[in-house]
This record gives structure tokens, sequence and C-alpha cells, in this order.
């Protein structure tokens, strides 16, 4: 009967905090926004900070891994993703798949894939790999744009002009 009990507390301890969730975030909020608010994640649409440290391409003498802080920074010389060999891309692709806690895929006709499974395919650049590289390519772009944008001073707002009386 204890047992019970505690349960029960339990439940209504849960019930409770998910309705205080609720109304912070309004009745109409999904489940996802609920947990990441519980959760504090970071600002929406903001760079997580283990994307700055996966390998986003190599360094321009082609030997060493230049990660996105890297690519974004005028400093430091690094090769653009069109100057890398398919080798590289295939190394540089399953380096980033191997780096990631979880990573999981769905493709239509392959099915789930998993870790080892994408890094077989991709480093033997079958028609899954190739695809598997094409989509990561779309990431390390999407990355690097929205990086530069975000390393670029903001514009200083002028003062309006007062029109003349």
């Amino acid at each position: 009967m204890a047992n019970k009990s505690a349960k029960k507390k339990a439940v209504k301890k849960r019930a409770v905090k998910t309705r205080s969730v609720k109304r912070k975030l309004g009745g109409s909020a999904t489940a996802a926004k609920r947990a990441s608010k519980k959760r504090g994640l970071e600002k929406a649409g903001a760079i997580q900070t283990r994307q700055w440290e996966l390998p986003t391409s190599y360094c321009a003498d082609g030997k060493g891994w230049a990660t996105l802080r890297e690519v974004v920074d005028p400093d430091v010389p690094t090769m653009t993703y069109s100057e890398l060999t398919p080798e590289q891309r295939a190394e540089l692709v399953a380096k980033r798949i191997s780096e990631q806690p979880k990573f999981q895929i769905a493709m239509l006709g392959a099915g789930l894939l998993d870790q080892k499974r994408a890094m077989a395919e991709v480093k033997a650049q079958t028609a899954i790999g190739r695809a598997l590289m094409e989509i990561e390519q779309r990431v390390i772009n999407h990355q690097v744009n929205k990086a530069m944008v975000a390393e670029q001073p903001k514009p200083v707002a002028r003062a309006k002009k007062k029109k003349p009386k």
C-alpha cells in the first residue's frame, strides 16, 4: 500500500510542474517547447557550443582539421569545402559523424542508420554515403554562413532626422 501512495505523490508532483511550465508558456505550447524551457537551452537560432568545436574543414596546408571557429576567423588560413578532394570530404564527414555523441539518421530506402554504418557508408562512398556527404555539406555551409553573420558587428542605428516645423 505504501508503494501506491508514493506513486500517487510522484504523479501529482509531476503534474504540478507541468502545469506551472504550461502557464509560463501558454497552454498551446508543444511538449518540446516546454522541455526546452525546463532545461534552459540557448537562444533559438544560436549556434550550439559543440558545433563550434566540430571539424568543419581542413587547415590551408591540408594536414589538420579546422573547427568552425577557425573557419570563421579571417586570420586562420583554411580550405573551403569546394577546395577539398572527395577523399578529404569523406574523411571530414566521417570525422564529424564520429564526434557526434548520438548519431542516427533515417533515410528512405536505407532505413535507420546508426553511427557505425553511416561512417562505413561515407568511407566507402556508396550512394548512401554520398547522400550523407551532401547533407553534411549543406549543414556545414549553413553553419558557416550563420557564424559569419553572428560574428559581424551589428550596424549602429542612426538617429532619425527631425522635420523642420
